[in-house]
């Protein structure tokens, strides 16, 4: 086994080389946490965040400082050990399995730029494995946090909820995806008698693809079967404070940065920043589920609950800001998206949306029902078609307003799962704007 690892290094150190990581950050919003010290968003500043620390490990710590250790540590690590990469960049040649209750993995220091785990190629150029870090049955509790992800050609991180027993509680925090084939985390969903996975957190992350996907590749989609976090089946989740830039499919039909869907719930979605992607939000699709006709009537329904707030989307072209389809229950409230053309697509639901409510919204663009709701839906308390004048530099995703914007925004609904704004600031009784970001003092 680690003669096979040594050789796979080799190949890859020949055939491969060095690649560009570009530049990539992340945001906190945490009131009151303590900062590590790291402002990783130089080409944003008007994000101006800082990555908040961790709780100190508790229990075993293993240090490694090269791939062949890496592996042996997480093949002998008992439950509840702490593994920290030492600075440098890891080759995986085979995927990175953590199947062992509370196991932590993390770069030791919060400049997640100096710890990489490095695939075999964005194009699938070389072999490599089918995902990076695979969390399989057992990882209960795993935390991933403090490192880049980049170059592998199908998943970086893949979530097993199909095996047993089921991996909850996963954590991931401050982890770049850069450039990787097709979905940068993975959540893959398990039968209908299995439990889903639950009380996830993806939070203080970056993803961004500078690569272009070739028309027809072998991916099922030609070429479009990528996309930022792609959850299938999980419960009570929360998706927040990431930034999501470029992810584009090879035809302009790359899965949603955040897509969440095929039997999940409560999904709390807040406090994102998405770029230039194909598709920002997705609550549902307007598709087909798998298993669908395996469920009772009243269970078919790709995302049920949850909440989808505080969010900044930069739409371009024909883009997709946030789509909830076959979403009974769902709330998005307090959202910013411009649509660059100003069709249709800025927001969009239909189905199965039982209960759906879509208030606070500021829309550069229309809220449209896109296929034919069935059940009570409830637009309100939105503003659609806002001019562009509006936001301070939509293309580099700052939607934060501009005076020209002051007399419109103040007649928010005041909703009570809406306390706080994108940058975590409180929002005051009885003055809530609409949008992610709180305009007025």
């Amino acid at each position: 086994m680690r003669l096979r690892r040594i050789l796979i290094l080799a190949i890859v150190i020949i055939a491969i080389g060095g690649i560009g990581l570009g530049t990539y950050f992340f945001v906190n919003r945490e009131s009151g946490a303590e900062g590590s010290g790291y402002m990783l968003a130089p080409e944003l500043e008007w994000l101006g965040k800082e990555v908040p620390k961790l709780p100190e490990p508790k229990g075993k710590v293993v240090y490694v400082d090269n791939v062949n250790d890496l592996y042996t540590a997480l093949e002998e690590a008992e439950p509840y050990t702490t593994i920290i990469l030492k600075e440098g960049t890891y080759v995986i040649g085979e995927s990175l399995t953590m199947n062992k209750e509370g196991i932590t993995l993390m770069g030791e220091s919060y400049d997640r730029s100096k710890v990489v785990l490095r695939g075999l190629g964005f194009f699938e150029e070389n072999f490599g494995p089918t995902q990076g870090i695979n969390i399989a049955g057992g990882g209960v509790n795993v935390t991933i946090a403090n490192m880049t992800l980049t170059e592998f050609n199908i998943h970086a991180i893949a979530v097993q909820g199909w095996q047993d027993p089921t991996p909850h509680g996963l954590h991931v925090f401050n982890v770049a995806f850069i450039n990787n084939g097709r979905q940068n985390f993975k959540c893959n969903g398990g039968p209908i008698d299995r439990p889903a996975p639950e009380n996830g957190i993806i939070e203080y992350c970056y993803f961004e693809q500078t690569y272009d996907i070739p028309v027809g590749r072998d991916d099922s989609k030609g070429g479009d079967y990528t996309g930022g976090i792609d959850c299938h089946k999980i419960k009570n989740w929360i998706i927040r404070d990431n930034v999501f830039k470029n992810i584009h499919g090879a035809k302009g039909g790359a899965d949603a940065a955040i897509f969440v869907w095929n039997h999940s719930s409560g999904t709390i979605i807040e406090r994102n920043v998405i770029i230039g992607c194909d598709k920002g939000i997705g609550v549902g699709n307007p598709g087909g589920a798998t298993n669908y006709d395996q469920y009772s009537e009243e269970e078919r329904y790709h995302h049920k609950g949850g909440i989808v707030r505080n969010n900044f989307i930069y739409a371009p072209d024909i883009k997709v800001g946030i789509e909830a389809f076959d979403a009974p229950e769902v709330k998005i409230y307090n959202n910013t998206v411009v649509s660059e053309t100003g069709v249709d697509r800025a927001i969009q639901y239909g189905k199965r949306s039982e209960g759906l409510t879509i208030k606070n919204n500021i829309v550069a663009g229309e809220i449209v029902e896109k296929i034919e709701a069935t059940g009570e839906v409830t637009v309100s308390s939105n503003i659609v078609k806002a001019p562009i004048e509006w936001f301070t530099d939509a293309v580099n995703g700052d939607l934060r307003l501009t005076e020209a914007a002051q007399k419109e925004v103040g007649q928010g609904e005041n909703l009570g799962e809406v306390t706080d704004d994108l940058f975590g600031k409180k929002r005051p009784a009885g003055k809530i704007d609409l949008g992610a970001w709180q305009f007025t003092k």
